[in-house]
């Protein structure tokens, strides 16, 4: 882990704000004392000695002045240690005025590819497979990305998840702030470079939407949907959060009324095959989790087997019985991972895609925001546990049964393979 950190710091230009040794380690022991003071299970996937070693090693690795973000980028090497995904790091500065890789990308089986370019530069069109950055091949970029990524446990594709919808991002926590970029891209000719400038999130936006073929463009989210596919044979229920004043601040809907109205259309046109998409469900209310859960299940069911929100939770009058399939990834976090635990232990669903990204066995949260005294880094340290059920803990989301990932072919062409999947399950 520290020689990851170090690969990151090195590569760190300009000259923002340093901060001196002294200063860094105060940081670093106050960090400690609060974890150690807020944290429900410190132990849970490592140690006390193992902890304490990690803390005593990341001391020893600081001999030099640091900025924010290599600060940063060293004390994020704690996240596979704590295996708990609400508790994280974040940069303490104002992100207005910053400059980014102008690039989406996505890691698909080892490779990095452009999904989305925000220059004017043709060369870097989406399907592009980029080698190296600034010299650096990708997979030891993505080996530090990855491992300077929050996750639940023993999880990986909720950091994978994160780092392909916020590539930019966390390129910019842990290799800093290049004024420019050199982009090395695998061609049958052999490697070619293109040297491109950072850009401000607003100019990277304008570009994309330029540069955009009309299979990549694809329409704002409109919160919870219900569609009917096959012929209205199935209906395809979508539900983007749990986060009821997400949607009702973002898409103008009162979540208890979206979910309660699309189980009686779902009712009133006896259907008796649903597909419920949680693709990038970060989590939010376990009210809005237990109420979904009530119109899917038949029986008494609990949501948490102790802690928060424990209580014994009964089914709608008439709920849904028919064949039910999910479509999950690693951006099911959260409640989300509390819902999929809850189908799984009711055998009540067939699972489609990716590992959740949340634990099906237990789960920390309730985050405490403290700020470091001297970087200013905010830090959000998890206060509360939630025990899903008395099952052993691998460290793990639910499984799918049946695994699907996208290819780049389809994230080009806008094919959704999962959900063919799912159809399909329901002939």
């Amino acid at each position: 882990m520290l020689s990851l950190a170090s690969s990151a710091i090195c590569q760190t230009t300009g000259s923002p704000k340093t901060y001196p040794v002294a200063a860094l380690q105060q940081d670093l022991a106050f960090l400690k004392k609060k974890l150690h003071a807020l944290h429900p299970a410190l132990d849970m996937y490592a140690s006390a000695e193992r902890m304490e070693s990690c803390f005593d090693s990341l001391g020893k690795s600081i001999q030099q002045p640091l900025t924010e973000l290599q600060f940063l980028s060293t004390i994020a090497a704690l996240y596979p240690l704590l295996g708990d995904g609400h508790t994280l790091f974040l940069p303490g500065t104002d992100d207005q005025g910053r400059s980014y890789l102008p690039l989406n990308v996505t890691w698909l089986d080892e490779h990095l590819f452009i999904t989305a370019n925000g220059t004017s530069d043709e060369h870097l069109n989406a399907g592009r497979e980029i080698t190296r950055i600034n010299g650096t091949p990708v997979a030891s970029i993505m080996d530090t990305l990855l491992m300077h990524q929050i996750r639940d446990g023993r999880n990986t594709t909720y950091p994978r998840w994160i780092i392909n919808n916020y590539f930019k991002e966390y390129y910019r926590f842990s290799f800093g702030e290049p004024a420019t970029f050199t982009i090395e891209l695998r061609s049958e000719r052999g490697p070619e470079e293109v040297l491109i400038g950072s850009l401000p999130s607003d100019s990277i936006r304008a570009n994309i939407t330029r540069n955009a073929s009309p299979e990549m463009i694809t329409d704002k989210p409109t919160g919870i949907t219900l569609r009917f596919e096959k012929g209205d044979e199935v209906a395809v229920l979508t539900v983007p959060t749990f986060e009821a004043n997400t949607l009702r601040s973002d898409h103008g809907q009162k979540a208890n009324a979206e979910v309660t109205n699309a189980f009686e259309r779902i009712r009133e046109r006896k259907m008796r095959r649903l597909i419920l998409d949680l693709r990038g469900n970060q989590g939010g209310d376990p009210s809005l989790g237990k109420l979904l859960l009530s119109y899917l299940l038949d029986e008494p069911f609990t949501l948490v087997s102790k802690g928060p929100a424990s209580c014994r939770s009964k089914p709608q009058r008439g709920p849904f019985t028919g064949q039910l399939v999910v479509l999950m990834d690693g951006g099911c976090f959260s409640v989300t991972g509390m819902v999929l635990s809850c189908l799984e232990r009711h055998h009540r669903a067939t699972f489609i895609g990716e590992e959740a990204g949340g634990n099906k066995v237990v789960i920390s949260g309730s985050p405490r925001h403290v700020r470091l005294p001297n970087t200013g880094i905010d830090c959000y340290i998890s206060t509360r546990i939630w025990r899903l059920t008395d099952g052993p803990n691998d460290g793990h989301g639910v499984m799918p049964t049946i695994a699907i990932s996208p290819t780049i072919e389809d994230i080009l062409i806008g094919r959704d393979a999962a959900m063919e999947e799912a159809l399909k399950a329901l002939e």
